[in-house]
């Protein structure tokens, strides 16, 4: 029941988790759950399994800055929160915040990161078009 409740509540919000374990021999294990594949617009089957795979799906524009903040993160153990576009699978172009954590797992052998993303396309476009109404008050009373 309460997996249920937890499917539902992410659908509502539109908020995806995930794990990820980064073992000492280079290899990984990943999870999402089904409402971050719909945000990406993947299968469960097509979840990446690494980082390159999965910087397939972030906008060309945003790589070097996921890149940069996912790897100090990892590295530093500190907590991981970034803005960033990602590409779905159809082509379309999403605005997703993450919000993740990282530590070592001592039982597992690996570092453990874990998070939730939301898709916030929705505010980023509302905000984009009200600095275009701004813009164009400022231009008009000049």
């Amino acid at each position: 029941m309460s997996e249920a409740r937890l499917v539902e509540a992410q659908q509502i919000a539109n908020v995806g988790s995930w794990a990820l374990d980064m073992e000492e021999l280079g290899q990984s294990r990943t999870h999402w759950s089904a409402e971050l594949c719909n945000i990406y617009g993947i299968e469960q089957s097509a979840v990446p399994q690494d980082f390159d795979a999965y910087l397939r799906l972030v906008h060309e524009e945003d790589r070097d800055l996921v890149v940069r903040s996912w790897t100090s993160a990892v590295e530093s153990k500190t907590p991981y929160e970034l803005e960033h576009r990602i590409v779905r699978s159809d082509g379309g172009v999403r605005f997703i915040y993450t919000k993740s954590r990282a530590f070592q797992d001592v039982s597992l052998g690996a570092v453990r990161m874990v998070g939730a993303s939301t898709d916030i396309t929705e505010r980023k476009l509302a905000e984009e078009k009200l600095q275009q109404a701004q813009k164009m008050e400022v231009s008009t009373a000049a």
